[in-house]
């Protein structure tokens, strides 16, 4: 197990009407999902379906990312 700690914004996850709810991952929108930056996934190293720990939040399912271009260093649940 590796564990990685890291200072985030974190933000409310909102689907894009387009998108009809599916994430990144092809899956449905459901509470407990995380949205990561592009940049946090290939600095953290994520896959889809880990878990991030968001100190006093919970724990979260990395399923989508944010659009191209998107924000750095953030998150939304």
């Amino acid at each position: 197990m590796c564990v990685t700690m890291s200072i985030v914004t974190v933000t409310a996850y909102h689907h894009c009407s387009g998108s009809k709810g599916i994430t990144s991952s092809g899956r449905r929108v459901k509470v407990g999902m995380i949205a990561l930056s592009r940049d946090l996934e290939r600095n953290l190293n994520m896959d889809f379906g880990d878990r991030v720990l968001l100190h006093g939040m919970g724990v979260f399912e990395f399923q989508t990312v944010w659009r191209p271009g998107g924000t750095k260093r953030w998150t939304s649940i």
